[in-house]
């Protein structure tokens, strides 16, 4: 984890509106590293997971979400597992779609994909659902997923800059969400989802900048200097720092594999005495011998 990244939460109060801010350059530069991603592929995939990173403050305690995104062109399929401290691991179907997909339409294919979300606490489904993925488009596929499934008007802006320099891909990778809370004024709230998708936004969100004051300029672009005029109409605060990490472990991928039964255990082990199990989320191999099985 690099503590340069970082996640706002708050809510600014004369709009009932929440919002959640994050730098997340070291997380996916860790990430798209682990995945040997093209820039194409390293575009969406960042995305995906400063999407999935963005909504972290809406979990409690163990709580993770586990979002995956499905498609019928050559991306076929997005995951990312986030934890309430902003913790997330993730993988990418296809990591090389500069050379597999000559445009967009190839990428995500001509049919509507789906999206599903599931909210989980060790393993026990608190909530799923899922919803149509047809706006193409990772992240502006969860804005739609919040905003009908979970009834939450919901907008996500998120952006990634690259780096010719191969040791350094990214060069920023930023994030915007925001989220209508009762009583919010809904007209206003569209227009102020409108214009998160602005060019001046989006260089805001890329400017170097501290982040207090990356966040106060932001809102006040969102609301044309309305808000925030005050500490009391904004309130937040940095609760986690974000961070690319797999809960993957020897244990684990044991548990896993005795799915399989004794009998197919058996021919495996016929086949290689001891092999080798790599986690889709980290790429690390883990072997194992008879012993383990108690074969």
């Amino acid at each position: 984890m690099d503590s340069s990244d970082y996640l706002i939460r708050g809510v600014v109060n004369p709009l009932a509106m929440r919002f959640t801010l994050t730098e997340t350059t070291a997380t996916v530069t860790e990430a798209v590293r682990l995945h040997d991603t093209d820039p194409v592929s390293t575009i969406i995939f960042g995305q995906a997971l400063t999407t999935a990173i963005l909504t972290s403050p809406l979990l409690d305690g163990e709580e993770r979400y586990t979002f995956r995104w499905e498609y019928y062109g050559k991306l076929r399929r997005v995951i990312a597992d986030v934890s309430s401290t902003a913790k997330i691991r993730g993988l990418i179907g296809e990591p090389h779609l500069m050379t597999e997909a000559a445009n967009e339409n190839e990428i995500y294919g001509d049919e509507d994909g789906q999206l599903s979300i599931i909210r989980a606490d060790h393993g026990k489904i608190l909530h799923s659902g899922i919803t149509r993925a047809g706006l193409l488009d990772v992240v502006d596929d969860a804005a739609f997923f919040f905003s009908t499934s979970d009834q939450i008007e919901t907008e996500f802006e998120c952006e990634i800059r690259l780096n010719p320099d191969p040791a350094r891909p990214v060069e920023r990778a930023v994030g915007i969400m925001l989220q209508a809370l009762p009583g919010c004024d809904l007209k206003r709230f569209d227009g102020i989802r409108r214009e998160l998708h602005g060019d001046r936004i989006r260089r805001l969100l890329t400017d170097i900048m501290p982040s207090e004051k990356k966040l106060w300029k932001v809102l006040e672009e969102l609301t044309g200097n309305a808000y925030p005029k005050n500490n009391a109409d904004l309130v937040y605060s940095f609760p986690v720092h974000p961070g690319y990490q797999c809960n993957c472990s020897q244990e684990r991928l044991r548990e896993a594999m005795l799915a399989l039964g004794e009998g197919q255990l058996r021919k495996l082990f016929e086949t290689s005495p001891n092999p080798g199990i790599k986690c889709e989320f980290c790429n690390r191999v883990y072997c194992f011998t008879r012993e383990d099985f108690g074969l």
